[in-house]
């Protein structure tokens, strides 16, 4: 137990300086002290804006380090060995060695989320037919009507699997929200990626590409900020488009994409 409170000192030690400035900077400007989500949510998003995007090196600055899952795998185990003893779970210590391992378990998912967004694999760009590339995901959800608007003879040099998963987050998103309908149109050198899945609340948009910022009850925040990451290393840019197109809710905007 004295190893898990030493990583979540250590951590805490890394965003302490900068937080209280924040905090202070909350208080100085508004006179009242917002919740910690929030103080932290606005601290993530200083942190990549000065890493100018790169979440790498935001992760690295944010004192985020692999000591965590080598604390955190002996005491899910410890955790599991005291619950499978009788004496444990007739006793009160139950509910607090289940609330450690429940909040081990969360940590846990939360280093893998950053690992996924840490170590993306290099581009390996090749030319693809855009049409077919994207006729071809369409199978991954039958139950959605897809509107496909690209010239059959356009072509674009990135790398497919990483653009696979880009437009695939995207696509998984827009399946939660209750789409029924997806376009992904071709129009001045951009795809127009639509749904018309529940809008999204115009409060959230800015926070939508910061690293590990959900709405979701069970959402890693990893999808879109991993999106736009694997789009950034090929010279793309992932944005959310003030407007919709017509006939949706939501609409994403691949520029960039014309062939390099």
């Amino acid at each position: 137990m004295t190893d898990a409170i030493c990583v979540v000192y250590t951590i805490g030690t890394a965003l302490h300086d900068e937080l209280i400035r924040t905090l202070k900077d909350a208080i100085d400007n508004n006179n009242h002290i917002d919740t910690l989500e929030t103080v932290e949510t606005q601290h993530v998003r200083k942190v990549l804006d000065k890493c100018h995007g790169n979440i790498s090196r935001a992760a690295e600055l944010l004192g985020i380090t692999r000591q965590i899952n080598n604390v955190t795998t002996p005491i899910l185990s410890i955790c599991q060995s005291y619950l499978a003893l009788p004496s444990i779970n007739s006793s009160p210590y139950r509910e607090g060695i289940e609330a450690i391992r429940d909040t081990t378990s969360a940590l846990n998912v939360f280093v893998d989320s950053y690992r996924k967004m840490t170590q993306i694999q290099k581009p390996a760009p090749v030319e693809l037919n855009l049409l077919d590339f994207i006729s071809g995901l369409t199978c991954m959800y039958p139950s959605i009507q897809w509107h496909i608007d690209i010239p059959e003879s356009l072509t674009i040099t990135i790398d497919p699997n990483l653009l696979r998963q880009a437009i695939i987050n995207i696509v998984k998103n827009a399946a939660e929200a209750d789409a029924k309908n997806i376009s992904a149109r071709w129009l001045n050198r951009r795809l127009y990626i639509s749904n018309d899945g529940a809008p999204i609340p115009p409060d959230h948009h800015r926070d939508l590409f910061v690293p590990f910022y959900t709405t979701k009850s069970h959402g890693s925040g990893i999808g879109l900020p991993l999106s736009r990451q694997v789009l950034m290393m090929q010279g793309r840019e992932l944005t959310l488009a003030p407007v919709p197109q017509a006939g949706y809710h939501v609409t994403f905007v691949i520029s960039g994409m014309n062939n390099q």
